[in-house]
């Protein structure tokens, strides 16, 4: 099977971030308002500290970007918790059909730093610590979980131990934003192209983590995946 990449070119991702990045250090939020009405920008103003990418959803009050996804895989060995259209959907928990660059151009307006993780086995991961949920509705009432809760360590086993994620922004090839090419988002195994890595033991072996069946919502189900910075950010 030939898959088409969509590369986004490193170049567009920085144009934009520094257009933002000096209008938010000129006028605060009346800053991303002015680059809301600029031509061909993918930003858009919503409300109050509250901004749309693409179907991202960026809110600076909270500190969060949120986007759709849905259930990916419910029995199968994972390596990936989230990944894009043109990611490596047979191994993830969790898919989305949002752009993947539209993800870090949020994060980096949230405040997040560009840079590519030190993945290497055994040593600790670069980056900025986030929360990442997934929320969902049952028989119209909400649910909001951890995206740990969802992922098991071993099939059936227990769930993978609560805490943070390391967001650390894919890295450059070439001109190319490997993130969106790849369509890694967020990986539970190391992956230097992934936009998140999850920094427990255990991530080096991708032959231990399962979907939590008795907690994720079923197969195909909508959900909403939110990235929260931590509060001392």
């Amino acid at each position: 099977m030939i898959i088409c990449f969509r590369p986004v070119q490193w170049l567009v991702i920085c144009l934009f971030c520094f257009q933002a990045a000096q209008l938010l250090g000129q006028e605060g939020s009346k800053g991303l308002s002015l680059l809301d009405q600029t031509n061909n920008s993918p930003l858009k103003v919503i409300g109050d500290g509250i901004f749309q990418i693409g179907e991202v959803r960026l809110d600076k009050n909270k500190k969060t970007v949120s986007f759709p996804g849905s259930v990916n895989l419910t029995n199968v060995v994972i390596e990936y918790s989230v990944v894009g259209s043109v990611g490596k959907l047979h191994e993830s928990l969790l898919a989305t059909q949002v752009e993947t660059y539209h993800i870090h151009l949020a994060m980096l307006l949230l405040g997040m730093t560009n840079q590519t993780a030190s993945v290497e086995s055994g040593q600790p991961l670069t980056g900025t610590p986030i929360y990442i949920w997934v929320t969902w509705k049952t028989d119209g009432k909400d649910q909001k979980v951890r995206l740990e809760d969802l992922i098991c360590k071993q099939q059936q086993g227990k769930p993978m131990a609560r805490g943070i994620w390391i967001y650390n922004g894919s890295r450059v090839l070439q001109g190319v934003f490997m993130a969106q090419a790849s369509g890694s988002i967020a990986s539970i195994s190391e992956d230097i192209d992934a936009l998140i890595n999850n920094p427990r033991k255990g991530r080096e072996d991708d032959t231990i983590w399962f979907p939590n069946e008795k907690a994720a919502p079923p197969l195909n189900a909508p959900l909403t995946i939110i990235l929260e910075a931590e509060q001392k950010f």
